[in-house]
């Protein structure tokens, strides 16, 4: 049996010229928008091929990215921060991996600086805080932060990065 073409950076091109957004009124993409991105697979730009993505390269990514910029600044936030959070895939166990992206709007919104806490608790950690930002944040199925281990003498360890499923969050309107 044939296998289906992968996704070439054109085909990824062409779905983005067939975007007309106008998304000022709701300070958000519309809902869809949002799938019509997760259709053309704009936030799986990163995934490995093994796990069914595209695996571009950095080269192919940016082409993507930079043409999602100039068709909306908004449509770029979500494809750069949400295709480029799907490299994910090529670190963690592919069970996990497999499990999140099996959805297909599956969508990974990420805060950068080291704001939670992490407490070490039996099976791995307690994760609470207030991230300031993550591109796509209304559509997301999971969200990336960092957060600083607490160690036993009350001292932040490291930070490492915690992936949180969208029912265990809150979102702060701001």
């Amino acid at each position: 049996m044939p296998q289906p073409a992968q996704p070439t950076v054109a085909d990824h091109l062409a779905a983005l010229e067939r975007l007309a957004p106008d998304f000022d009124r709701e300070r958000r993409l519309p809902d869809a928008v949002v799938r019509a991105l997760a259709e053309a697979g704009m936030s799986r730009l990163y995934l490995p091929k093994a796990l069914g993505g595209p695996e571009f390269s950095p080269l192919d990514f940016m082409t993507i990215v930079e043409a999602a910029a100039a068709l909306d600044g908004s449509v770029c936030w979500p494809v750069g921060n949400g295709g480029g959070m799907s490299r994910a895939g090529g670190y963690l166990p592919e069970e996990v991996v497999r499990g999140w992206f099996a959805d297909p709007l599956a969508f990974i919104a990420s805060a950068t600086r080291a704001i939670g806490t992490a407490v070490e608790v039996e099976g791995g950690y307690r994760v609470s805080g207030r991230w300031p930002f993550g591109s796509g944040a209304p559509h997301a199925t999971r969200f990336k932060g960092l957060a600083c281990v607490k160690g036993p003498d009350g001292k932040d360890g490291p930070p490492i990065c915690c992936y949180v499923d969208r029912a265990d969050v809150r979102l702060h309107d701001t």
